[in-house]
């Protein structure tokens, strides 16, 4: 993910790691094992209600107009993660970065 992030960051991909469904200790003691930022913890499972996340680890794909474009609960390598960055940020990745 963070090879994807930065690839693709100048294209307008911003990828917000949110736990919920677990306890904000494991969720802190990963994050920074992992070295992942930003971090969010959804204590009130307000993303989860508000983009009908019913799983608990996966990715989910929101467009910049904010739309649930693709759900996946879990087995996504770099691979599938690329090409599901791809068809999000198309039109960007088409046009180039920005100025």
């Amino acid at each position: 993910m963070k090879r994807v992030q930065e690839e693709f960051g100048e294209q307008g991909l911003r990828i917000i790691w949110i736990g919920f469904q677990d306890r904000i200790e494991r969720l802190v003691t990963y994050a920074n094992k992992m070295g992942i930022s930003p971090v969010g913890y959804d204590a009130k499972d307000y993303v989860g209600t508000s983009f009908g996340i019913t799983f608990g680890a996966g990715i989910v794909f929101i467009d910049s107009e904010g739309m649930v474009r693709k759900r996946i609960a879990k087995g996504l390598d770099e691979k599938r993660l690329r090409e599901n960055t791809l068809i999000i940020l198309a039109p960007s990745v088409a046009n180039g970065p920005s100025p």
